[in-house]
């Protein structure tokens, strides 16, 4: 276990667990719960049926019979990372995306911690033919008395949870539980607990998936695209000299609703 430490806050994180966030503490107040934070790439979310076709061909991913019939959050969240850098404010982890991505690559993720923030910089990179990819977080947090999303549309989602391609009127989250892609995120989006307010910005993504159904956790995944994106085109193409690079940081202060 890497641990992260400045000002009041703890971060910890797993090589051995898929480079996960296991832990971020601000004074003796957990923000995550016991799941953490883990990467998804070179696919966010669900690729339906573990299937999808680039450049002519067709390639086919695993799928686990626990989330059949589709494939689900890539190929790096269960498997270890290796650390290249390291100290008390910061850890460079690297892993291979492994042998069930038809393409060779890698991924990388470096986490800093700062008073009153913590930075996650993700990126996935080629080692010779080009590839499409999503990639993105899903982060668990303590069940929130509230949120702030604004976007310009949610994304329909079917009963195969999969999206169908329509773009509906973006809810307010706290309406009702979701599971449910918005798109055009007006970034930040705000988490809301009786002693803390945490700001969750990013870079480089345009969708959020709202993960609120536990009872103990909602997720707020910052994502580069939507789920299902390697079948519908929406990715980015990552060549040796063009990886797809995304960041999000989380800030947090007094509690305060907007």
């Amino acid at each position: 276990m890497l641990e992260l430490r400045a000002g009041d806050a703890e971060a910890v994180v797993d090589p051995d667990g898929g480079g996960r966030l296991t832990r971020l503490a601000v004074g003796a107040f957990d923000l995550l719960s016991a799941e953490g934070c883990f990467v998804m790439a070179p696919w966010a979310g669900r690729a339906g049926h573990g299937r999808f076709a680039f450049r002519g061909d067709t390639h086919e991913l695993p799928v686990p019979p626990e989330h059949a019939p589709h494939a689900i959050h890539g190929t790096v969240r269960n498997r270890v990372w290796t650390v290249t850098t390291a100290d008390e404010r910061h850890a460079r982890l690297r892993i291979d995306l492994g042998a069930e991505w038809p393409w060779a690559g890698t991924c990388e993720q470096v986490v800093t911690i700062e008073p009153g923030a913590i930075t996650l910089v993700l990126s996935v990179h080629s080692d010779g033919d080009e590839f499409p990819a999503v990639v993105g977080w899903h982060p668990w947090f303590t069940k929130p008395l509230g949120s702030d999303v604004e976007a310009d549309a949610l994304l329909e989602r079917g009963d195969d949870h999969l999206p169908t391609g329509a773009r509906l009127t973006a809810p307010d989250p706290d309406d009702g539980p979701l599971d449910d892609c918005y798109e055009g995120v007006h970034w930040p989006v705000a988490l809301h607990w009786p002693d803390l307010t945490l700001q969750i910005d990013a870079t480089g993504c345009p969708f959020a998936v709202v993960y609120s159904e536990p009872e103990h956790a909602t997720c707020v995944e910052p994502q580069t695209g939507p789920p299902n994106g390697l079948a519908t085109g929406e990715y980015a193409v990552v060549s040796p000299t063009q990886p797809l690079v995304a960041s999000t940081t989380w800030r947090w202060g007094p509690a305060r609703r907007t």
